[in-house]
């Protein structure tokens, strides 16, 4: 073999070495993750507007005495324990990039980790890109202003309004075997039939209801309906509410009995106020809601 085509098929070798190992780096995922092992049982969020105080306590999360939606808290945690770094745009000290990323003191969030009193991640919050997709932050006492992926500001950075949760109380249909309801002027309710057999109702009438021909299916429906129920904001627990409710159910469930008292009483948004045994708190419901409760028997025919 000539010498000139040895070198030219070593430097033909070489070449196709160097495209391997391009390709292959190229195919490399650029994001470094950085993350921690515990899980947070604090998570404090501040800054712009924000004074936001998220606790677990036993399996629940709450914002001061209210319960918080567990899986928007948990997107929370998620996104100050797993941070995706995409790269360094810049570094801190210097009050043109701090402003330009919004991590000036004016714009910034800074949201805390904790794990009892540990510190266990810090993240101030900037701007997020164009696309809402990736965010400009700094992670502990770094002064490097990383680009990261996830929108930190629409997920991190809620108000208590967008953390609260609404629901007051939500069973399984099949565990509930009474409810009862008390009006002003009459009582009634259904319980479960116990031995329900092909063509007998599922629910026997009780009260008032035992001069109704209901329909069966609509009871069970109606029930169904009120196994749960969410308010559409709570209100001033010093609220004084009537004497007497508009309608007040027990529901059991199970070994649990369940009140909730619906009053008809105007708010600044809502006309209807309730009270339940499962929340410590007033609230408001919608009138379509209240109208579960204060039901009208000829809807059951």
């Amino acid at each position: 073999m000539k010498k000139r085509t040895v070198i030219l098929a070593s430097l033909c070798a070489i070449f196709l070495v160097i495209a391997v190992v391009q390709q292959l780096l190229s195919l490399k995922n650029p994001v470094k993750t950085v993350t921690f092992s515990e899980n947070p049982d604090k998570i404090t969020v501040f800054g712009h507007g924000l004074d936001i105080v998220l606790e677990k306590k036993g399996d629940d999360w709450f914002s001061g005495d209210y319960k918080a939606l567990p899986n928007t808290v948990e997107l929370i945690s998620k996104y100050l324990k797993e941070i995706k770094i995409l790269e360094v745009v810049g570094k801190t000290g210097n009050s043109i990039i701090e402003e330009k990323y919004d991590l000036n003191d004016e714009r910034v969030v800074t949201a805390f980790a904790f794990k009892g009193d540990k510190v266990l991640r810090k993240v101030k919050i900037g701007k997020k890109t164009s696309t809402g997709s990736q965010s400009y932050v700094t992670i502990d006492d770094s002064d490097k202003i990383y680009l990261v992926q996830g929108d930190y500001q629409g997920t991190v950075a809620k108000t208590e309004s967008d953390l609260v949760s609404k629901n007051i109380y939500s069973v399984p249909l099949e565990s509930i075997s009474s409810v009862d309801f008390t009006f002003p002027n009459s009582k009634w309710g259904f319980s479960k039939n116990q031995e329900e057999s092909e063509g007998s109702p599922s629910w026997l009438p009780s009260g008032k209801a035992l001069d109704f021909s209901v329909n069966d299916e609509k009871v069970d429906q109606w029930i169904a309906s009120i196994s749960y129920l969410d308010c559409e904001s709570f209100i001033d627990d010093d609220t004084i509410l009537p004497t007497t409710a508009d309608a007040v159910c027990k529901i059991v469930s199970g070994n649990k009995e369940i009140s909730v008292s619906i009053y008809k009483f105007k708010t600044d948004d809502y006309e209807y106020v309730g009270v339940s045994s499962e929340n410590p708190h007033k609230f408001a419901v919608s009138k379509y809601v209240s109208e579960k409760f204060i039901k009208n028997l000829d809807t059951l025919k």
